[in-house]
């Protein structure tokens, strides 16, 4: 809590900093995408800011993940705006291409006892565009995670995972469930008619089991994270990942395509996992309180679930274990279209955004 404390007292305090001249009391927007219990504690930190800066008001707006971005991009072209915003790398520099955030980099040294340097290098840097820092960061998620039902395991005839799994491109049941292959195999289950009516596995999106399997075969998408001086789309590990998971989705149907996500169950993944027609499913640590309240004990939905690790590669030139997954991760940006804090209950105001 102190931790996350001091984070959004800088990054609102940089964004006090932005303004001319202000007459108190001052009103931030800060928009947010959370869940029940995260919400809770941002709240709390809300309030303990407010208490540190007396005649600053916190207007704390949560959006559904689903339509913050499309929101958000509509309240920049609008001049409507908050003035700090969640933001995720793989969404952050749409809005940086587009002027909308204030480079960090001079107000943090500006700010006394703040140090980047105190933050993992990488952690920061997936926050930067063309060299400028955009987004404070506030945690990192690895994507690395499956969540599994026990229940299908144990009448599937499978042990539970410990976590040492590895996965294959083709199922290997000499090794039973260390074999994330088989188990995906073994845990679908069909119909007469050959139509699956529960996948052995769904990731929270594809592109997450697609880069867990590209990643872990060695291969990478660009040949310099620094510079991304050339794409790797046709290194044959890369295509072999994207051809396979085509195969499991189109052909094997172990795992649910996205247009019968879209149009035929109209639901996500973890919502199938939820209503248990999906038996392991793959994402971070933000979806366990999500799960633990639509599967408390007791309640119509209720079945036993764990997680544990997602699998790693064996790598046929060394015959090592290769562990590797996407990551996500967030942090707090400050909009450049209103640089000025409001008085509360006024409206979004056209201040110039860089003012002198």
């Amino acid at each position: 809590m102190r931790a996350l404390l001091r984070l959004f007292g800088v990054t609102l305090g940089l964004a006090l900093a932005t303004g001319i001249a202000f007459a108190k009391p001052v009103e931030l927007r800060l928009v947010v995408w959370e869940g029940d219990e995260a919400l809770r504690v941002l709240r709390e930190v809300t309030k303990d800011f407010e208490r540190a800066n007396p005649g600053v008001k916190v207007k704390l707006e949560n959006v559904d993940y689903r339509y913050y971005f499309q929101r958000l991009l509509s309240q920049v072209a609008g001049n409507t705006a908050p003035d700090v915003a969640i933001l995720d790398p793989q969404n952050m520099q749409m809005f940086a291409k587009r002027g909308a955030l204030r480079p960090l980099d001079p107000l943090i040294e500006s700010t006394p006892g703040f140090a980047l340097g105190d933050y993992y290098p990488p952690i920061v840097d997936i926050f930067r565009y063309q060299k400028s820092l955009y987004v404070l960061p506030r945690d990192i998620a690895p994507i690395g995670l499956i969540y599994y039902n026990k229940r299908l395991f144990k009448e599937a005839g499978l042990e539970e995972p410990d976590g040492n799994w590895t996965w294959d491109f083709e199922p290997r049941p000499e090794l039973g469930s260390q074999c994330f292959t088989y188990c995906m195999q073994q845990l679908t289950e069909k119909d007469e008619k050959g139509r699956t009516q529960v996948w052995g596995f769904a990731p929270s999106w594809t592109g997450a089991w697609t880069d867990t399997v590209a990643f872990s075969s060695g291969a990478r998408y660009v040949d310099n994270p620094e510079s991304f001086d050339k794409l790797n789309f046709t290194d044959p590990r890369v295509t072999r990942a994207f051809d396979w998971v085509v195969e499991l989705a189109n052909e094997k149907r172990w795992l649910p395509s996205q247009s019968e996500l879209t149009s035929v169950v109209q639901s996500t993944a973890v919502d199938l996992f939820i209503s248990q027609r999906v038996a392991m499913y793959q994402c971070g640590i933000w979806d366990v309180p999500r799960i633990r309240q639509a599967l408390k004990p007791g309640s119509e939905k209720f079945f036993e679930w764990d997680i544990t690790l997602a699998p790693g590669h064996i790598d046929p030139a060394t015959g090592k274990v290769v562990r590797a997954a996407p990551s996500g991760g967030s942090g707090y940006a400050i909009l450049n279209s209103t640089p000025t804090p409001r008085k509360p209950g006024s409206s979004s105001n056209g201040c110039p955004a860089n003012p002198a």
